[in-house]
């Protein structure tokens, strides 16, 4: 059986994303990436690079990075994305995974 990956999405799909559910709060906007900072009940655990408002395809290559960045496996950041992962199930991962 193989793995899957990480499936091709737009960057304005990912950015959305990241904007709602793991709402990134600094965001660094002077750069030409955005960077945004994710905290857990105050104690930092994440930077993550946040993609322009594109509407082209992120690949797997790329979107791998992200998915480190934001802590999530493969199949975790497609469920992210897709919308089947709500904004408190992300937190409560990062927060089982992260504070223990």
């Amino acid at each position: 059986m193989q793995k899957e990956g990480i499936r091709d999405f737009l960057e304005s799909e990912i950015r959305a994303k990241i904007l709602s559910k793991a709402e990134p709060n600094p965001i660094n906007k002077n750069a030409p990436h955005w960077k945004g900072y994710i905290y857990v009940d105050g104690q930092f655990v994440t930077k993550v690079k946040i993609p322009n408002n594109h509407a082209r395809t992120m690949r797997e290559k790329k979107s791998q990075y992200i998915a480190r960045d934001l802590k999530l496996g493969f199949q975790e950041f497609n469920r992210f994305v897709d919308c089947t992962m709500k904004g408190h199930e992300y937190y409560h991962l990062l927060r089982s995974r992260e504070l223990g």
